[in-house]
């Protein structure tokens, strides 16, 4: 709601600001596509990458800064920094951020249309080019959330979800699982750039 309310007022998230959403399952994008909420997000540059521990694994390969923004950090010797609504983000899980904070996901979208995170939301206009607009201006009422939290994600996706509990994803359903007794641990894939194997077991 707040990224709509964003869009309708004109502002836009600046182009030095790397942006991804990774909500913790896909029900999450199920409420926010059935809100008509996951379209503003994704106007704004906010696009589902993936799911649940997508985020804690992010790396350099998986999900590095764009190459014109890591030239840009790198040849003015910036100090980048990284704002997320997870639990799980820690510094130097990308080599060019220094430092991370954790916030509510409004929040790390108001950040984001900032572009700065020394911005004071309470005292200072959001947007780069803005000069007019708060984010007071632009958050959603508590009538408006609860609407749609009562409508939609209350009695339409919860109802539908406890209908299909026990049949799950015909996809996930289908992933063949290899033996315990042949793979006692997990069976590292050294070419894989999603899940790796920690350097810290061979020490």
């Amino acid at each position: 709601l707040l990224a709509k309310n964003a869009l309708d007022s004109g502002l836009r998230i600046p182009s030095f600001t790397q942006t991804y959403l990774s909500p913790g399952s896909g029900v999450v994008t199920t409420y926010l596509r059935e809100s008509g909420t996951l379209k503003s997000l994704e106007k704004l540059g906010l696009h589902v990458t993936g799911y649940g521990c997508n985020e804690c694994i992010q790396n350099e390969e998986t999900n590095g800064l764009k190459p014109d923004i890591k030239q840009f950090v790198n040849e003015n010797n910036l100090i980048t920094i990284g704002m997320i609504s997870g639990t799980r983000q820690t510094q130097q899980r990308h080599s060019l951020i220094k430092a991370n904070y954790v916030t509510s996901p409004p929040l790390v979208l108001a950040y984001a249309l900032a572009g700065n995170v020394l911005t004071d939301l309470e005292q200072e206009t959001i947007g780069v080019d803005n000069k007019n607009l708060f984010l007071k201006d632009i958050w959603p009422s508590r009538q408006i959330v609860e609407e749609i939290e009562d409508e939609i994600i209350i009695k339409k996706l919860l109802n539908q979800i406890h209908e299909n509990i026990q049949t799950g994803n015909p996809q996930w359903n289908s992933i063949r699982i290899p033996s315990i007794h042949l793979y006692p641990q997990y069976p590292w894939a050294e070419y894989s750039t999603y899940i790796k194997r920690p350097p810290f077991f061979d020490t």
